[in-house]
């Protein structure tokens, strides 16, 4: 056995000795450094572990840039309860600037695939040019389709739709010539 000590325990002893000398402070600094940095990786754990990965949990947290992105992705997809939903965070304005043009692109997509929620939002979007130049007969027809798949919310707007000037009993009559079919309804590129 050598009485010289290992080059490891010298550099030990360097590092005692240098904390020895400031009254053990740079110890004490490291420990607390290090101390200090598990806490904010335990932060940092804590708030990816909150991050809602799913869009329902991301509205329900008020996460709404995250669903916003999730739905985008599903939306993209062709999912039309996404479609419908991001549409809702468009026109509302959540996770982002509203914007109702994009809203009613959406819920135009979805209101296409038969998802009579987005077919009444459609409707009244029509109604009140949002996004979308005002048409009452498309909004009337819009509102017709989902009642005819069994919304009946959809009756409620219908009702006001029919009792207001803007939509006479010819325009009706006008309506279910012009679109028989939901398909009838996809905008023709002229702007509707």
């Amino acid at each position: 056995m050598s009485t010289q000590p290992e080059k490891e325990d010298l550099a030990d002893a360097d590092t005692v000795a240098v904390g020895a000398k400031h009254g053990g402070r740079s110890r004490h600094g490291l420990v607390a450094f290090a101390a200090i940095v598990l806490v904010c990786a335990g932060i940092a754990a804590t708030i990816v572990a909150l991050r809602p990965t799913d869009a329902t949990s991301a509205i329900k947290t008020g996460h709404y840039s995250i669903a916003r992105d999730l739905l985008e992705q599903a939306a993209r997809g062709g999912d039309a309860r996404a479609q419908n939903t991001l549409a809702n965070l468009y026109y509302l304005g959540l996770g982002g600037p509203t914007d109702q043009h994009a809203a009613a692109t959406w819920y135009l997509e979805s209101a296409l695939q038969g998802n009579t929620d987005a077919q009444i939002n459609m409707a009244r979007h029509y109604v009140l040019g949002l996004g979308v130049s005002k048409d009452p007969m498309r909004a009337f027809a819009w509102l017709f389709h989902a009642r005819s798949a069994g919304r009946e919310v959809a009756e409620g707007d219908i009702k006001l739709l029919a009792g207001s000037a803007q939509i006479t009993p010819t325009h009706l009559q006008r309506v279910r010539q012009l679109y028989p079919t939901i398909e009838s309804l996809r905008p023709n590129g002229d702007g509707e």
